[in-house]
């Protein structure tokens, strides 16, 4: 008897345990892609150079609530996600259905679409937010965003 009381009562703890909000820790902020890491390689982001090219809102993510929305380069997009202690897993990306006339030499925007749906983990390091994805080769790769 006292071992079922010992199991009812831990039982009641475990149900009782509040569930944390990991999207708290990146939600109602705005990110800023700010660089590329692939392997040894890496690409940096120049944002004032984005910005005297015409692409100061480009490559631009908000998590609300469990949707991101942002910005490519010509194109606003969104997608659901779901977010753990370290995982995370956003859907397809869907965007509006402008062709852009110019992209940066950086990254073009459907690269950036397919970086984001393939990302598995995500961290926040040193106050910038980091997803580990794969690109299109199938390489590991990681997105640096700045908060703003």
């Amino acid at each position: 008897m006292k071992y079922f009381f010992i199991v009812l009562l831990a039982a009641a703890t475990l149900g009782c345990a509040p569930k944390v909000d990991y999207r708290a820790e990146i939600a109602s902020k705005e990110w800023r892609l700010v660089e590329i890491k692939q392997g040894e390689n890496g690409v940096k982001i120049d944002r004032a150079k984005l910005a005297d090219e015409g692409f100061a809102n480009a490559f631009i993510v908000v998590f609300e609530n469990d949707r991101l929305a942002g910005a490519g380069t010509a194109n606003r997009f969104f997608a659901s996600y779901a977010i753990e202690t370290d995982a995370i897993n956003i859907s397809t990306v869907a965007s509006t259905r402008a062709a852009p006339i110019k992209e940066p030499k950086a990254l073009k925007e459907r690269e950036f679409f397919s970086l984001l749906r393939n990302a598995a983990q995500w961290r926040l390091n040193a106050g910038k937010l980091e997803l580990s994805t794969k690109n299109a080769g199938g390489g590991a790769a990681t997105l640096v965003f700045e908060g703003v």
